[in-house]
């Protein structure tokens, strides 16, 4: 058998000779052509890519260029294997928007998932709206949407499962997409709390005195530093996101301990803390009340005027004579107020 080789290229054929000197012309066609891939692709190095593997790629989302940069397999191969896969992620993104869903618990009729998501992206204005579906190797197929919004660019994430006709959201503009009634017209990011140490751990009128704003070394030494240590000891023990503080029965007894001295022994000289007026007020009443509900104590005497009666003694009626009264009962110093007034007939007789 003789080789050819090319002696010149002629509009779509080649111009091939022998070791003779006879030439053949050779029309260059489509099957010309895969042949001719098909040996510089075997004379390539590399690994070789099974077409199970490929399949794999498209369907967990990855596009031609990521595949080739992973696993330098060729684009003609991609090409011919993710075709059934496409057709698959578009089936599973078709069912995922024919969904029934409700806007409002009130409503008995079912809206699809994909129209009511379509109108909510009309109210927020957005723009560049794509949808897709992958399948996740732990969490199943996912529904995708990547849009922008007032020049925010959005990524909602729903899981799916087509068995149940079952979707979840799962970032947080698919929850706020996802949620019963009115979006509004834009999107809002939710806030989080975040602990700082130099806050201040109260939430009641003193958080929002003016002492926050001065300088911190104008104000009183002993008694702000101890209340301080109360305010750290109260935020160490439950975390700065909005819940019910848990307090401990020594913590409350200092805190009310310190509200109580700052109450009562306030000098002229220092200014007045009008953020804690309201604990003050609350330990005015309950010092008040733990007043009232206390016996009466004998250091007290106008407490003790009436608080009980004074105790009634019984003297008995005695006739008493002239002599008794100028005589003994004046030598022996009787008191004569500690006894009754002598009745009437007595002074009479003398």
């Amino acid at each position: 058998m003789d080789e050819l080789r090319v002696v010149r290229r002629e509009d779509h054929a080649l111009i091939v000779a022998t070791d003779t000197g006879e030439e053949f012309r050779l029309v260059v066609d489509s099957s010309i052509l895969s042949e001719l891939r098909q040996l510089a692709r075997r004379e390539q190095s590399g690994p070789r890519v099974s077409p199970r593997q490929i399949q794999s790629l498209v369907r967990a989302g990855k596009t031609r260029g990521e595949i080739i940069e992973l696993t330098g397999a060729d684009e003609s191969d991609i090409e011919r294997y993710e075709e059934p896969v496409l057709a698959e992620r578009q089936f599973i993104l078709s069912t995922a928007q024919s969904v029934p869903v409700r806007t409002t618990p009130s409503e008995d009729a079912d809206e699809q998932f994909g129209t009511v998501i379509a109108e909510r992206l009309v109210g927020l204005d957005a723009q560049d709206v794509e949808w897709l579906a992958w399948r996740d190797d732990e969490a199943g197929w996912m529904i995708g949407l990547h849009f922008e919004s007032h020049s925010v660019a959005h990524r909602a994430v729903w899981s799916f499962d087509h068995r149940k006709s079952l979707l979840s959201p799962v970032s947080p503009d698919a929850v706020n997409l996802s949620k019963q009634g009115e979006v509004g017209d834009r999107l809002i990011p939710k806030l989080r709390a975040v602990d700082s140490p130099d806050a201040p751990g109260r939430f009641d009128s003193g958080a929002f005195s003016q002492d926050e704003l001065v300088n911190r070394e104008d104000a009183p030494d002993d008694s702000n530093q101890h209340q301080s240590a109360v305010e750290a000891a109260l935020r160490a023990g439950h975390p700065s996101t909005g819940s019910i503080p848990i307090i401990r029965d020594d913590e409350e007894y200092a805190r009310r301990r310190d509200i109580e001295e700052r109450a009562f022994n306030t000098s002229d000289e220092t200014p007045p803390d009008l953020g804690q007026t309201t604990d003050l007020l609350n330990a005015l009443r309950r010092r008040r009340r733990d007043r009232d509900a206390e016996p009466a104590d004998e250091s007290t005497p106008e407490e003790s005027r009436f608080s009980a009666p004074a105790p009634v003694r019984e003297i008995r009626e005695t006739p008493i004579d002239s002599t008794n009264v100028s005589g003994s009962g004046a030598a022996d110093g009787a008191p004569l107020a500690a006894t009754e007034p002598a009745p009437e007939t007595l002074s009479g007789a003398s």
